[in-house]
């Protein structure tokens, strides 16, 4: 399991295997989800506390779509149109 942050682990080694599993993802299959330049910038402690919180949570086996609660959740009402759309150009 490398999507995980140990009891007693070092933050830094946790950041460090958060972002090699995130640039193997970026090259794996997720060209339309995540640009080449994207990047992880949260610092060690706090990516370490992310973790350890979401690694409990397992979305694959979840009824509900994911992705789609994730973007109704983060896109906020601001930016959705009238048919609950995002009318942002991102």
């Amino acid at each position: 399991m490398s999507f995980r942050a140990g009891v007693g682990e070092p933050h830094q080694e946790i950041q460090k295997r958060i972002k090699a599993l995130f640039e193997r993802v970026k090259d794996a299959a997720y060209g339309d989800v995540f640009d080449p330049s994207d990047t992880i910038k949260l610092d060690a402690g706090s990516l370490a506390y992310v973790v350890g919180e979401l690694q409990n949570y397992c979305i694959m086996e979840a009824d509900r779509d994911a992705i789609g609660d994730a973007f109704e959740v983060f896109i906020g009402p601001a930016l959705r149109g009238s048919e609950g759309q995002s009318t942002s150009t991102w």
